[in-house]
């Protein structure tokens, strides 16, 4: 008997449902920790649920250090991962495209039939999406955090991505963002599409600190990412830091990540930062767990991207 299901009650997921989800952003042997928000979010999927993960990274999964997992191991046992490394070379959204569609021809020889296809991030598997769940006839579902849609942060789409995203967002039966704000920028590529705001899933151990931190000393920042400069911009925000340091302010960054590509970049974050007199109020502390990490944030009065990518974040003070 056939799977596919009328409306939108796919939302109340049963069990014995098949998803497939096809993840523009995922941890990978390339960069460990992309993406490692929607794992998460798989991770949580109510039990009795068939998950296949689909992905395709451009570029040579990285050698893995003793004892480090690329993907870390999931609470579910119905959570199937599958993730393909393609030349990166020009053009990688052709050759990216090829083998997310190389990967549905041999799903359909196989018999697999998902009851949805869910799309996690308008980009790379955005135009695959729409053609496995054509092609299939079963309902597509887009979950975003891309900041992108931000224009007001000074990012946006590059005219590509922009196709792929109104494509995508066009052919969903629902768009889940991760707050509302996200829901109102995506809603300006596809008006009139249901939205169901989903946040991102947070780790027990994030929770604010039993007590204030101390208001001496200077005020303390926090970064947390893969370090990659070409994502995170992450000489822009040694420089931005410079420029506030230069101007009075009294500040002291703590930057944690680069498990992949972005660790062998610190050498030359360093040197900038020695260049531009912050040596000893810049810290690279290398990649973390996430118990460092909200300990890391126990210890910060504000978390700090560069703005060009990401919205500026401020935690409620830590200083009494």
């Amino acid at each position: 008997m056939s799977r596919r299901r009328s409306g939108l009650s796919f939302l109340e997921p049963s069990c014995g449902m098949h998803i497939l989800h096809l993840a523009s952003w995922y941890p990978n042997g390339v960069h460990p920790q992309l993406g490692n928000f929607v794992q998460r979010h798989i991770d949580v999927l109510p039990k009795g649920l068939t998950n296949r993960v689909l992905h395709v990274c451009p570029g040579r999964p990285l050698p893995q250090r003793e004892g480090e997992s690329v993907h870390p191991v999931l609470s579910s046992e119905t959570v199937r991962q599958e993730v393909e490394y393609v030349l990166d070379l020009p053009p990688r959204h052709i050759r990216i495209k090829r083998s997310y569609m190389r990967h549905y021809k041999q799903m359909k020889r196989e018999g697999y039939r998902p009851d949805v296809v869910h799309l996690h991030v308008a980009a790379d598997a955005a135009e695959p999406a729409v053609k496995m769940a054509e092609g299939w006839g079963v309902p597509l579902v887009v979950s975003e955090n891309w900041t992108a849609y931000h224009t007001e942060h000074g990012r946006s789409f590059r005219t590509r991505e922009e196709r792929g995203v109104r494509l995508a967002l066009g052919h969903a039966q629902v768009h889940l963002p991760v707050s509302e704000h996200l829901g109102r920028a995506m809603a300006r590529y596809a008006p009139g599409v249901r939205q169901v705001v989903v946040p991102n899933v947070v780790d027990a151990v994030f929770a604010p600190p039993a007590t204030p931190r101390s208001p001496e000393g200077p005020l303390r920042l926090l970064h947390v990412s893969s370090l990659i400069d070409d994502h995170k911009d992450i000489t822009g925000m040694i420089r931005a830091l410079a420029g506030a340091v230069s101007a009075g302010v009294d500040a002291v960054l703590d930057c944690w990540g680069g498990a992949g590509a972005g660790g062998a970049e610190v050498p030359r974050y360093e040197a900038l930062a020695a260049e531009l007199g912050l040596a000893e109020r810049i810290r690279f502390q290398g990649s973390a767990s996430p118990s460092q990490v909200a300990a890391a944030m126990g210890e910060s009065d504000a978390s700090c991207c560069s703005v060009a990518m990401r919205i500026f974040l401020v935690f409620s003070s830590r200083r009494g």
